[in-house]
């Protein structure tokens, strides 16, 4: 698609959201701007995998920590039950740039099936986790679980 192209049809997108919230129909807005976020990342192939949200964070991640030989293995779809805020959320904590002190191996495996997702991480040192991070992430489980 031409690039031209895109960016009309993004911008057309993005009234269509701006109307919506407008009307306070939040809900339809969010999904709109997660359909618009995947439509926009099938035009670039995933480099680690197919959901948009996991895979940025790790991108990032792994470009900031060269020092780390990674294993990551992912099966996690384009679209979770779970809400990309939560899924954001999780993310930033779990790969949270002060949680790495040193090099070596870091494992980080992820995969869902149908109402769980699974995550496990080894990082190449011992953790130090803050107060504020546990109650974060301890906040995320909860809400997950109420969902």
């Amino acid at each position: 698609m031409h690039i031209n192209k895109s960016i009309h049809n993004i911008k057309n997108e993005l009234y269509y959201v701006k109307d919506m919230l407008e009307k306070k129909e939040y809900n339809d807005a969010q999904e709109k701007i997660d359909n618009v976020l995947l439509e926009c990342y099938k035009i670039y192939s995933p480099s680690i995998c197919a959901n948009i949200y996991i895979d940025s964070f790790l991108t990032k991640f792994i470009k900031k920590h060269s020092k780390i030989e990674f294993d990551i293995k992912i099966d996690v779809p384009e679209k979770i039950e779970m809400k990309p805020m939560d899924l954001s959320s999780l993310m930033l904590c779990v790969l949270h740039d002060d949680l790495i002190q040193e090099d070596g191996i870091m494992k980080f495996h992820m995969y869902a099936n149908i109402n769980e997702l699974c995550l496990n991480v080894e990082y190449p040192n011992k953790l130090k986790i803050d107060d504020d991070l546990l109650i974060l992430l301890k906040t995320i489980v909860k809400n997950i679980m109420e969902n």
